[in-house]
């Protein structure tokens, strides 16, 4: 079980996830509108979720979009 603070913070970085998937926003544009009140707040808990930050999870997904093309 978990707490309804935790849930709704794992449901915006899922959704943050998925806007850096499937969109060109800027990460700025990304955790506002994840619901994210800043973005050092959104970086630090994107990290220690994922081990990387926004911007590198999105140049990952990008360098591994490239070699599969």
């Amino acid at each position: 079980n978990t707490t309804p603070g935790k849930w709704l913070l794992e449901k915006r970085l899922e959704y943050s996830c998925f806007l850096l998937e499937t969109t060109g926003h800027s990460i700025d544009e990304i955790y506002f509108e994840s619901g994210f009140e800043n973005r050092s707040h959104f970086d630090r808990v994107f990290k220690n979720k994922y081990g990387i930050s926004p911007a590198r999870y999105r140049s990952k997904l990008r360098i591994l979009a490239a070699a599969l093309q």
